[in-house]
């Protein structure tokens, strides 16, 4: 929702908003689709060892910073 005030706020123009609102709509249909499974995925495989490992933990971090 924040995306879409900003968008219309600072918009030049339509094309301008319209293009943040999809572009942010993107994003969340990438994290819903993909990043979310993908997440649950490794929290099941990691659930029965009772801890998320050095290696495991970094790459969610890494993952994170990428996305910002």
């Amino acid at each position: 929702i924040l995306a879409v005030v900003v968008a219309i706020v600072n918009a030049a123009g339509v094309t301008d908003a319209l293009v943040t609102v999809v572009l942010a709509m993107a994003f969340v249909t990438v994290m819903v689709a993909v990043v979310r499974p993908l997440a649950a995925r490794v929290l099941a495989v990691h659930e029965r060892r009772d801890r998320l490992g050095p290696a495991v933990m970094s790459a969610l971090i890494v993952g994170l910073f990428l996305w910002l």
